[in-house]
């Protein structure tokens, strides 16, 4: 229920961003949430931990410095991240 929250909160702040999500080649996705899966991804901006987070539901690990960000700190501690230093 939480991860479900934190796509649709994810989608929410894309839109009011005025972010487009477009995915192409990803059709493995409903494959992942079928069980379990480590996806490990070097992210570039905290845009793409949102979009990660609207097309997977899943928990992030994180650093401690992202549990103390305003919008993405709450976001990460609502989705269970689990935060490393």
């Amino acid at each position: 229920r939480l991860l479900s929250n934190v796509q649709k909160y994810s989608r929410f702040a894309l839109r009011r961003l005025r972010v487009r999500v477009e995915t192409s080649g990803l059709a493995h996705v409903a494959e992942l949430s079928q069980g379990s899966a480590l996806i490990v991804c070097n992210h570039m901006s905290y845009l793409d931990l949102m979009i990660l987070a609207t097309q997977l539901e899943g928990v992030f690990v994180t650093s401690v410095d992202m549990g103390q960000q305003l919008f993405l700190g709450s976001m990460a501690e609502i989705g269970a991240s689990i935060f490393v230093e």
